[in-house]
């Protein structure tokens, strides 16, 4: 009898016992509680990052990026152009190029029609083409982040080279005659241009990796040099060396004047690079 009663207080006791709520069972570790009633419900507990965790700033910086291609600054150059884009959108930019004789036959055929030199230092302009060498570098950035406008100034060397065929030209340019024993073919003229420009420019990102840039510039030049040079040979004849001497700083003086005067126009600018 004593044993029947203790089975039925057992089975009574556990049926009173509630069930097991959101998967803890009675007896297990609870998460913080509250009781509505006479049912309980169970709250789970808000999940907090350590005291000591610390948030990361975010990132308002672009990462470096680095483009090489092919450019042409018309009517400047023609070439290769490296662009390096910094944090916070800072861009330096090189370029390195050829001058096409094209390029400046056509401004001095405008020059000259508009009276702005005459055929005298024409001649001289064309005879500096047989080489040339174009070496800008330029520095800016992108004011927005989202948009490709670029804002960029810089510094353009120019240096051309060739052998002065118009004898004519050079002694009426200098006002003095150059010694007869000196061909037209060994006469070297030599003209470094130094120049500035700053350019307003977009660019585009194709597939990830290709980019197009278009861009409008203002070129200034504010100083060059010019020298004539003949051969060794040449130069040992008596007289000859300073009569050389004096007509090239005329020539010096002549399209020094020419280029700083007239050099000031705009540079249109297209290039296709890629991004590595």
């Amino acid at each position: 009898m004593i044993a029947a009663l203790a089975t039925i207080f057992a089975a009574s006791t556990a049926a009173a016992e509630p069930p097991p709520l959101m998967g803890y069972a009675s007896g297990s570790w609870p998460p913080p509680t509250r009781f509505d009633g006479s049912i309980e419900v169970q709250i789970e507990a808000p999940t907090r990052p350590p005291p000591d965790a610390v948030t990361p700033a975010p990132k308002d910086a672009s990462s470096p990026s680095f483009d090489l291609g092919c450019a042409t600054e018309v009517p400047l150059m023609v070439g290769g152009q490296l662009t390096l884009e910094l944090p916070y959108r800072i861009l330096l930019q090189g370029e390195v190029g050829v001058l096409p004789a094209a390029y400046v036959n056509g401004i001095d055929s405008v020059l000259v029609g508009s009276g702005a030199y005459d055929a005298t230092t024409s001649s001289l302009v064309r005879s500096t083409l047989q080489s040339s060498l174009v070496v800008r570098a330029s520095a800016g950035f992108r004011p927005f982040t989202d948009h490709g406008l670029e804002i960029m100034g810089g510094y353009t060397l120019t240096s051309l080279g060739g052998g002065v065929s118009a004898r004519s030209a050079v002694e009426a340019a200098a006002g003095l005659t150059i010694p007869a024993e000196i061909p037209d073919a060994q006469i070297q003229l030599k003209t470094t241009i130094h120049s500035v420009h700053a350019s307003v420019g977009w660019r585009w990102i194709v597939g990830d990796h290709f980019v197009v840039r278009a861009s409008l510039a203002y070129l200034q030049a504010v100083g060059s040099s010019s020298s004539l040079a003949v051969p060794a040979s040449i130069s040992a004849v008596p007289g000859a060396a300073a009569r050389v001497a004096q007509v090239s700083q005329a020539i010096d003086s002549t399209l020094n004047t020419s280029f700083t005067r007239y050099a000031k126009m705009p540079v249109m600018g297209l290039s296709l690079g890629y991004r590595f």
